[in-house]
């Protein structure tokens, strides 16, 4: 009898080492995902400003279409171009009422998509947009972040 009794506090024991792993497992997995979702949370943002210095450094207000063109190229981007505005909304305001202009200053517009690093992608989309007045000069840029809602 006692041999019994030993055996099934081995298999006691056993069960509670095993419980104590799933739960360890458990946590740390929830942990995983917290993190996930706070780096899904904070670093669009932090890319969007790396993005919008980038930009105003490498493009002056000033700067002509072709520049623009030649930028977008180089970074390997593919960009579209329209006269007048895009008539892309953002929650109620238009692009170009967002970067604080008016559709009558705008001569025209070009757009780029961008890709968002790693995972983000399936939740973000990040947009350039570069305003040109009538001489074809860069007018203002605006790097936009939405939310796609996968």
């Amino acid at each position: 009898m006692r041999l019994l009794t030993s055996k099934l506090s081995f298999v006691n024991h056993a069960t509670r080492i095993t419980w104590k792993c799933w739960a360890i497992l458990l946590l740390s997995v929830l942990a995983l995902v917290a993190l996930v979702g706070l780096a899904a949370r904070y670093v669009p943002p932090a890319y969007t400003f790396v993005l919008d210095r980038r930009i105003a450094w490498a493009l002056p207000n000033g700067a002509t279409n072709n520049q623009v063109e030649a930028w977008l190229q180089s970074e390997g981007l593919h960009y579209y171009a329209t006269k007048g505005t895009w008539a892309d909304r953002i929650g109620n305001q238009t692009v170009t009422q967002r970067a604080k202009l008016r559709d009558a200053q705008v001569a025209q517009c070009t757009k780029a998509p961008v890709r968002t690093p790693g995972p983000l992608d399936d939740f973000y989309q990040v947009t350039l947009y570069f305003f040109f007045d009538e001489r074809n000069r860069l007018i203002k840029h605006s790097v936009e972040l939405c939310p796609t809602g996968f």
